[in-house]
């Protein structure tokens, strides 16, 4: 079970009632918040270097599909 996985429970345990949410709630919370926005990062930077590779290997066909996407959002807003 994850660390975080009580979180939720405990801060409805918290609002409920007339019992406060406690420090260590609080602090759990964040540490739950950062370390998903830290991972959520890494993944971020991991798929751009990815994507950044693909571009460097095949360039022309990088600005095609692009350029064909750009096309299919432009028909798609156009018609609304």
């Amino acid at each position: 079970m994850s660390r975080h996985a009580g979180i939720s429970s405990d801060i409805a345990k918290g609002t409920s009632g007339d019992a406060l949410i406690d420090d260590e709630v609080v602090e759990r919370a964040g540490n739950a918040a950062r370390d998903l926005y830290r991972r959520g990062k890494e993944q971020a930077v991991a798929m751009e270097k990815g994507f950044e590779g693909v571009v460097k290997d095949r360039p022309v066909q990088s600005i095609l599909v692009a350029a064909g996407l750009g096309v299919l959002i432009g028909m798609f807003l156009s018609r609304r």
